[in-house]
């Protein structure tokens, strides 16, 4: 794409460490992914503790994950996307400001439904909202591969991934609080109108333009199915990219385990909530720009090795946490939410060079799926297996995949380079 291309929107170039760069990625991509992650969390974090509060049994509580669920299957309709355009809104900013609205529509209506009395119905409007919110995430994604170049990709998944931790902290903490100050019906319309203020910058930019292959300069438009697919499949750097992917999951499901340890050191459930859900949560923010800087500066593939290496680190010392004073825990607990935050915005930019221009909804589509299945299944696991044979050997197999994720990006440098060349 050439310059006219990623200056989408016309919006006002700024200096932005030490370079030119222009706004539009980082607003939009910023500003869809509170928007997806304010609704998100409250389903999550803030709908399981209102549940709680009154009655619900714990696997009720329990049925609320699922709203992960169209996260890890969005492969199923990712192809659809690969067009430039498509039918009834037209292009990717169009189906964005639908999207937007229709997001709104759904979590409008848990404002007529009670914790208390309607639990079902709410868990069935989260899994709407995250179908949708899934596939915001797909289009968003599509379009910064068609109109931003690598390093202005890599500040936007970092305000992306700021965004989204924002969004966690009002989805799980305002929303609960406006219902407590005033009613459940206010707080549910007050994120509604939050998703629609979010979405302005969708009408801001310009209509984007349909995807050209260079050496023909035809506009690309492939058929969605399973063709789609089995080219992704067929590409010459799968094997590295799936074992990585694979790696990044074991890496990660070791995480579900630390509130645990942190209760088992001697913290109560509130001030562990507070160390991970205020505190460590908090450095997400700083730590994901802080990312976009490094990405930018030295390549997605020397930074997420080095990153994973630290990701290993900290998980070998995790094996012996229960020689550790309950602050040097915390601690280790604080710096591994720190880098699973900064690994996001990692991964985010190593799918997005990785996927093709041409065929960018199914090859992130995909990639990012599989990502979300293995680490719901990494989590999964990690917490069985830890009934039977106890922490240390959960992280020790966890570090073992932070390494082996070093590795295999490694393996994906050659491929990193041709795209960055482009």
């Amino acid at each position: 794409m050439n310059s006219s291309s990623t200056s989408a929107g016309s919006l006002v170039a700024r200096r932005v460490f030490g370079k030119k760069l222009v706004l539009a990625p980082i607003i939009l991509m910023g500003s869809f992914s509170l928007l997806q992650g304010v609704p998100s969390y409250f389903f999550t974090l803030g709908l399981p503790a209102v549940l709680r509060e009154s009655g619900a049994t714990l696997d009720l509580i329990g049925f609320t994950y699922v709203v992960w669920l169209p996260f890890a299957f969005k492969w199923l309709w990712a192809p659809w996307f690969d067009r430039s355009t498509v039918r009834p809104f037209g292009g990717r900013l169009a189906w964005l400001r639908f999207l937007a609205f229709l997001l709104a529509g759904f979590f409008l209506l848990v404002a007529l439904f009670r914790p208390e009395t309607s639990p079902w119905v709410l868990i069935a409007l989260s899994l709407l909202c995250a179908c949708v919110g899934a596939t915001i995430q797909l289009i968003l994604a599509s379009w910064l591969i068609e109109n931003a170049d690598v390093k202005s990709r890599a500040v936007a998944n970092a305000a992306g991934v700021a965004a989204m931790v924002l969004g966690a902290m009002v989805g799980s903490g305002f929303v609960l609080r406006l219902n407590d100050l005033f009613s459940w019906e206010m707080s549910i319309v007050a994120v509604s109108l939050t998703v629609l203020v979010f979405s302005l910058p969708a009408w801001v930019l310009k209509q984007d333009h349909p995807v050209t292959v260079k050496s023909t300069g035809t506009t690309v438009v492939e058929r969605p199915g399973v063709a789609a697919w089995r080219r992704f499949l067929g590409h010459d750097r799968i094997g590295p990219m799936v074992l990585a992917i694979v790696c990044f999951g074991m890496a990660a499901g070791a995480d579900v385990l630390v509130p645990a340890l942190l209760i088992d050191r001697g913290y109560s459930a509130s001030e562990a909530g507070w160390l991970l859900g205020t505190v460590a949560t908090g450095s997400v923010i700083p730590a994901s720009f802080a990312m976009g800087y490094l990405l930018r500066r030295f390549g997605v593939i020397a930074v997420m090795g080095l990153l994973y290496v630290a990701k290993a680190g900290v998980l070998f010392a995790l094996i012996w946490a229960v020689h550790f004073l309950p602050a040097t825990v915390a601690a280790l607990a604080i710096g591994d939410f720190c880098l699973a935050g900064a690994l996001t915005v990692g991964t985010w930019q190593l799918y997005m060079n990785f996927a093709s221009r041409e065929h960018s909804a199914t090859d992130y589509g995909l990639m990012t799926s599989l990502d979300a299945f293995l680490r719901f299944l990494g989590g999964l696991s990690a917490g069985q297996v830890a009934v039977y044979i106890g922490y240390g050997s959960v992280f020790a197999g966890a570090a073992l995949g932070a390494l082996g994720a070093c590795f295999f990006c490694f393996l994906l440098r050659e491929r990193h380079s041709a795209e960055a060349g482009r």
